[in-house]
């Protein structure tokens, strides 16, 4: 699909919805194309949001983790 950059600035929502439904869409501007939108693609489900703390060598709770980082703060 094909759209230039005034249609994307006058039906921004509806170019959205097509690339929410995995269409790819090119983005001209005077007749050439200059950019590319294109679905993200899904995150596995299973991501744990604090995934990154499974690997970390410090064995505190990540509230006792982000105590120590403020220790010292002077507000």
């Amino acid at each position: 699909m094909q759209v230039s950059t005034k249609e994307l600035r006058t039906q921004s929502g509806k170019i959205i919805n097509q690339v929410q439904h995995g269409q790819e869409v090119i983005v001209t501007y005077r007749g050439t194309a200059f950019a590319k939108i294109v679905p993200i693609q899904p995150q596995n489900e299973e991501v744990n949001i604090f995934g990154m703390w499974q690997e970390h060598d410090n064995h505190l709770s990540v509230d006792d983790t982000v105590r120590e980082m403020r220790k010292g703060r002077q507000f």
